[in-house]
């Protein structure tokens, strides 16, 4: 990537792929078609762009974060899929970090 690696944000957890998957739910199968869709403002490309070598991030608000590269000019790129438009997912997001947390502590005591 051109730019520097970018920092993680206060309150901000790192995901994986499955885990948008579980918190979308039905919605995932239309993830293509986000990440293909988006704005990228060196190329100003009118979000006819596609993300690539991303992160995935659950935010504070427990929205989905993809961080990556423009697919033509390799700048930076972020595209923001928000959960809180539905109560289920929102729950599944909060869930989600919820485990992760869990999952971090149970892992620094072994």
């Amino acid at each position: 990537m051109i730019n520097k690696e970018r920092k993680k944000q206060p309150g901000e957890i790192e995901i994986h792929i499955e885990d948008v998957e579980i918190i979308m739910g039905d919605d995932f199968i239309h993830l293509d078609r986000l990440l293909n869709n988006v704005y990228c403002s060196h190329c100003k490309n009118s979000y006819n762009g596609t993300i690539e070598n991303y992160k995935i991030y659950l935010n504070k608000l427990d929205d989905i974060i993809f961080v990556g590269q423009c697919t033509e000019c390799k700048e930076r790129v972020a595209r923001y899929i928000e959960t809180g438009e539905t109560i289920s997912k929102a729950e599944i997001a909060r869930h989600v970090r919820t485990i992760k947390k869990e999952f971090k502590t149970i892992k620094k005591k072994k």
